[in-house]
């Protein structure tokens, strides 16, 4: 769920009205800062919370569509039903965050998952139930389950501090063509085309959206190893994921208004005659290590 759905949902206002409430907020800060730091910010101002990390200690029964990293504690063995003239198989098994564990019911083919104490393990789409009294997640085969994805602490492949990195010399959207640029920016929009193109090696990963450095817009193209760091899985399992639930599913992985610092080169597209940004490399900004001169003085202000 993106930030400005859920603002509508928790408000009651339309999404175009918290647009237009985040855009204001953003013009009295001096487009100094993104998207997402003037959605929290109006969030904070209406008095409500959003986008919390989903963990175990906020899973709440009757929640849908619930995306979750967990590690494997305990695992039992594949059990047969039959119910209704209807029969299937089954398997419980119990998994566990930072924050506490849960059981999880792995459903007909999900239950044939080769499974281990020790994995770890990423459901998509995941239903939370609440049985005897207890919480679980229902894991069928309409939810997508990964086993050891490929991911650092985290939990999305790749995306190490940028500090720790040498990510190439820094530059804006304003580069001209040819210049390698770093810039911090975050999604704004997801251009809705078909996330794979055809190579000789089988159908590969792209997706195209709109990058936003708090100043400007700019195109911005993900190919390959870039878009699974992007979305969080490997091109098998997003083809796969395509193939179950549509190729809007593997779009919808993206995260919008999030921050990252974005490595790449601006070249010149002759078809729309644009610049636009090849992105190579990619990296999570940590929320909260910087704060922005201009929300210290907002606070400030509503202090005094």
């Amino acid at each position: 769920m993106d930030l400005m759905k859920d603002l509508s949902e928790k408000t009651g206002k339309s999404e175009e009205e918290v647009w237009e409430l985040i855009e204001a907020k953003r013009k009295e800060m001096e487009y100094l800062i993104s998207e997402e730091g003037a959605a929290h910010i109006v969030a904070s101002e209406l008095g409500v919370g959003i986008n919390k990390k989903v963990q175990v200690e906020n899973l709440e029964p009757g929640k849908e569509r619930v995306n979750i990293n967990l590690r494997v504690v305990e695992v039992t063995d594949v059990r047969e039903w039959k119910r209704g003239g209807r029969s299937g198989k089954v398997r419980n098994v119990k998994a566990c965050d930072e924050t506490g564990e849960i059981w999880i019911s792995l459903w007909d083919e999900r239950a044939e998952a080769d499974l281990k104490e020790g994995d770890i393990i990423r459901i998509l789409g995941g239903i939370v139930k609440a049985t005897g009294g207890k919480r679980e997640i229902r894991v069928g085969n309409k939810s997508n389950l990964i086993i050891n994805p490929e991911m650092t602490g985290n939990g999305r492949k790749g995306l190490e501090n940028p500090e720790n990195c040498e990510i190439g010399p820094e530059g804006g959207f304003d580069a001209p063509p040819g210049s390698p640029v770093t810039v911090q920016a975050c999604i704004s929009r997801v251009i809705r085309r078909s996330p794979f193109f055809s190579s000789t090696d089988g159908d590969q990963l792209i997706i195209t959206g709109m990058l936003d450095d708090g100043q400007q817009q700019i195109r911005g193209v993900f190919f390959r190893e870039v878009v699974e760091t992007l979305i969080g899985i490997r091109r098998d399992e997003a083809i796969r994921l395509a193939k179950e639930k549509g190729e809007g599913a593997v779009l919808d992985l993206v995260p919008v208004a999030r921050d990252f610092w974005v490595v790449g080169k601006i070249k010149h597209n002759e078809m729309m005659d644009t610049k636009e940004i090849i992105v190579n490399r990619l990296f999570e900004i940590n929320p909260g290590e910087k704060v922005d001169k201009k929300i210290n003085e907002l606070v400030l202000k509503q202090i005094e």
